[in-house]
C-alpha cells in the first residue's frame, strides 16, 4: 500500500501561553504511544508557504484543535478552522481541547466575537477606502475576503465547538491526555490504511502494477507474459478416506470428556458465586434522620456522628438483624418523577465506593467513567453513602428538578 496514503493528524493552536504547554504534553503522549503528530513549529520548513501548510491541515484526517482566547481571534486560526469546516465531515476528524479562559456557552459570548471580527472587517474596507487606488492590492483584498468569511461562519463554528463535550483540562492532564488518545486512535483505527488487506484487494493491487497493466497504460505495445503449462493432475490418496472413521471417533471420545469437565466446572462455578453472594449482600445501616425502628427510644447515649464525617471501624451502625427484610435492588414505583445526574467524585473519595439510599449503583442504571458518575435518580432526598477502605461517611443531599450535577465528598 502507498505510504503516501497513511492517516494525516495534525495540531492547530496559537503559539504561547498555555496552549503551547499542552500542545508539549499532548506531543509526549502522542510519541510516546507511537503516533507521530505533524505541528508547524516542528514540520513547517524555511521558505515553505504557511498558507499551503494551513490547507493541508485542513485536508487532515484527524486535527487537535487547542482553543483559546488568543485562538478565536488569530486570523491565522480561524483561517485553519476555516478550512477543517470547508473540507467537510468536520464533527468527525476534530478533537478540540478547550482552556478553561474560553466561554462560548453563552449566546452572547459568542455575539462578542461576531463583533469582533465584524469590527476587524469595517476597519480593513475603511483603510482600503481612504487610498487614492485600488489597484495592485490584491493580497490586501484576499485578507478582507478572509475577515469577511471569518465574521460570517464565526457564529456557526463557535455553536459546532460549544455543542462537543470536551471535558475540561483537569481531566485530560490527570489521565495524562489518555482520553484524548484513544479517540484518535480509534479514529485512526478506521482509516483505510489501518483496514486488513483482502485477497482480493491484493489481486488488484498486483494487477494495476504488474508489467501489463502498465503497458496498456502506455502508448507502447503490451508485453505478453509467459504463462508456465499447467502441472498433470496428481492421482487422489484413498488411504486418506480410510482415516476420516478413525478421526471422527477420535474427535468424538475428546468431545464426550471435554463436555464433561465443562459441566463439573461450571457446577463448581455456581456453588462459588452462591457463596460469594452471601458476603456480597449490601450493607444496611441507620441513617441519621432515619432511627431504627427497633431501638428502644430515641434518647440513646451514642449520638448518631454528624453527616458527611467519616466514621472509624468502632463507630460504624451495626448491621440489622436477621429477621429484617433485605434490601432489593429494585427502582421506585411508577408515577415517580427521575432526573438525569452527574456524579462527580472529589479527589478525597475518589476510589471509594458509592451507595444510595444503601443500593449499590447498579441499581440505579449508573456508568462510570473516571471520576464521574452518570446515574439516573428520583427527585427528594436520598443519602449517599462513601465507603474508602475502612472508613465510611455519609450524608442526605436533595435531588430537585433541573439539577444536573453532585460533588460527592466526605465534609
Amino acid at each position: 500500500m502507498n505510504v503516501a496514503n497513511r492517516p494525516t493528524i495534525y495540531i492547530s493552536h496559537a503559539w504561547g501561553g498555555e496552549s503551547e504547554k499542552l500542545v508539549q504534553k499532548i506531543m509526549h503522549k502522542f510519541a510516546k504511544e507511537g503516533i507521530e503528530i505533524t505541528l508547524d513549529k516542528k514540520d513547517l520548513g524555511y521558505r515553505q508557504s504557511i498558507n499551503a501548510f494551513m490547507e493541508r491541515l485542513g485536508e487532515a484526517d484527524a486535527i487537535i484543535i487547542v482553543v483559546s482566547n488568543k485562538y478565536l481571534h488569530s486570523e491565522y486560526c480561524m483561517f485553519e478552522l476555516l478550512q477543517i469546516y470547508e473540507n467537510k465531515n468536520i464533527l468527525e476528524r476534530i478533537f478540540p481541547v478547550v482552556l478553561d479562559e474560553v466561554n462560548i456557552a453563552k449566546s452572547t459570548n459568542r455575539l462578542d466575537l461576531v463583533k469582533y471580527w465584524e469590527n476587524q472587517t469595517k476597519e480593513l474596507e475603511n483603510k482600503i477606502r481612504d487610498l487614492d487606488s485600488i489597484s495592485n492590492i490584491e493580497g490586501i483584498t484576499e485578507d478582507l475576503n478572509l475577515y469577511q468569511n471569518i465574521r460570517t461562519k464565526i457564529a456557526k463554528l463557535t455553536s459546532i465547538l460549544k455543542d462537543i463535550n470536551t471535558l475540561n483540562i483537569q481531566l485530560h492532564t490527570e489521565s495524562d491526555f489518555d482520553i484524548l488518545f484513544q479517540a484518535v486512535k480509534k479514529r485512526l483505527d478506521h482509516h483505510p490504511f489501518n483496514q486488513p488487506v483482502t485477497p482480493e484487494a491484493k489481486v488488484a493491487d498486483l494487477a494495476a502494477n504488474s508489467p501489463v497493466a502498465s503497458a496498456a497504460a502506455s502508448s507502447e505495445p503490451a508485453v505478453t507474459m509467459y504463462t508456465p503449462p499447467a502441472s498433470p493432475a496428481r492421482k487422489k490418496k484413498n488411504w486418506l478416506w480410510l482415516m476420516l472413521p478413525l478421526v471422527l471417533i477420535a474427535g468424538w471420545f475428546v468431545w464426550s470428556y471435554s463436555s464433561k469437565n465443562t459441566l463439573s466446572n461450571e457446577t463448581q462455578n455456581s456453588e462459588n458465586k452462591q457463596d460469594i453472594s452471601l458476603l456480597n449482600q449490601p450493607e444496611q445501616t441507620i441513617s441519621p434522620a432515619e432511627p431504627a425502628a427497633n431501638s428502644p427510644s430515641n434518647t440513646s447515649s451514642e449520638a448518631s456522628p454528624p453527616a458527611g464525617k467519616k466514621q472509624s471501624p468502632a463507630t460504624e451502625p451495626q448491621k440489622n438483624n436477621a429477621s429484617d427484610p433485605p434490601l432489593v435492588n429494585t427502582r421506585p414505583p411508577a408515577g415517580t418523577t427521575f432526573q438525569q445526574m452527574k456524579l462527580i467524585l472529589d479527589r478525597s473519595v475518589r476510589n471509594a465506593q458509592v451507595l444510595i439510599d444503601n443500593k449499590t449503583l447498579n441499581a440505579w442504571s449508573a456508568s462510570k467513567a473516571l471520576n464521574i458518575i452518570q446515574v439516573e435518580l428520583p427527585t427528594g432526598t436520598h443519602t449517599f453513602r462513601l465507603i474508602q477502605g475502612k472508613d465510611t461517611c455519609q450524608y442526605q443531599q436533595v435531588i430537585n428538578p433541573n439539577e444536573f450535577e453532585l460533588t460527592l465528598k466526605c465534609q
